[in-house]
């Protein structure tokens, strides 16, 4: 008999889950998504003991419109081959709504199990003075 092995993650932000233990993922679309999203959504430098992890991603979608696709798509794929090398990036769309004053970046990649998977990052809505305020990720 073959025993199946399963993967798990906490869940980040850190929560606790009905059952009132610490809230896991359990899905390798759940924990692949949450892995891109500290990938790209860390700036460079944040974290002290692994300065270069992370992207510069977040500056350049909360920039608003000044921040190309191009150099969009270019900081998603530096950051893939360096940081996720076991996902293959399949595309990277970015949207911008002049209206709203919103960004969306949609990032597709294909999983080790073959799966491919579409995670949003960088829904903001900018505000007069006010900082930008992520609505949704």
């Amino acid at each position: 008999m073959t025993a199946q092995l399963s993967e798990r993650a906490i869940a980040v932000p850190f929560r606790i889950a009905g059952t009132g233990g610490v809230a896991v993922l359990t899905t390798p679309e759940q924990i692949w998504d949450q892995r891109v999203r500290a990938a790209l959504l860390t700036r460079q430098n944040e974290r002290f003991a692994r300065m270069g992890y992370g992207s510069t991603l977040a500056d350049l979608v909360y920039s608003g419109s000044s921040a190309s696709q191009d150099e969009i798509e270019q900081e998603v794929a530096r950051s893939f081959s360096g940081l996720l090398p076991s996902l293959t990036l399949v595309s990277v769309e970015v949207l911008w709504d002049e209206f709203t004053n919103q960004t969306n970046v949609a990032i597709s990649y294909q999983l080790p199990n073959q799966d491919v998977i579409t995670t949003t990052v960088g829904v903001v809505s900018i505000d007069g003075n006010l900082p930008p305020i992520e609505e949704n990720l």
